[in-house]
């Protein structure tokens, strides 16, 4: 049985890949900003 995704199941599998990528960016950059903010402090 050759299932083969469509093409466009596989874009919406990589537009999901990359939207989950961005998000776990986003928050890293808060988290350095917070640590950044924080040795400010001290």
């Amino acid at each position: 049985q050759g299932k083969r995704l469509p093409k466009r199941r596989i874009l919406e599998n990589r537009f999901v890949d990359f939207s989950e990528a961005l998000r776990t960016l986003k928050i890293l950059a808060m988290v350095l900003k917070i640590l950044n903010d924080i040795s400010h402090f001290n």
